[in-house]
């Protein structure tokens, strides 16, 4: 396979179960060893141990920040404002992925 794999908002399309899903089999794990440049509005995939270096484009699309997340973090960098309303928008589906989650166990324990 490739020493480089680039990744345009592949997770976008993808609902907030099968979008994590997608990021630790595919990206993680099916990608390990191979550098992974991932372009992305979804910052809260920035910290997870995979992520060497976050590349923080400005609204001009020229380079503003570059670093790992705990430095961009010390140097003041708000991911989740950069971002816009996605911080907001990950709370909810996550909070609508647990209630999924819990509304399919219960259908499992209920016998058609």
């Amino acid at each position: 396979g490739a020493d480089v794999v680039l990744l345009d908002d592949v997770l976008s399309v993808l609902d907030a179960h099968v979008g994590r899903h997608v990021w630790e089999a595919a990206i993680c794990r099916g990608l390990a060893g191979r550098t992974r440049v991932l372009a992305t509005h979804q910052v809260q995939y920035c910290s997870h141990p995979a992520v060497d270096r976050i590349l923080v484009l400005g609204p001009d699309g020229a380079a503003a920040h570059l670093g790992s997340f705990a430095e961009l973090r010390a140097r003041g960098v708000d991911l989740g404002a950069l971002a816009g309303a996605r911080a907001e928008v990950r709370d909810d589906d996550d909070e609508r992925l647990e209630e999924e989650e819990e509304e399919a166990a219960g259908d499992m324990d209920d016998p058609l």
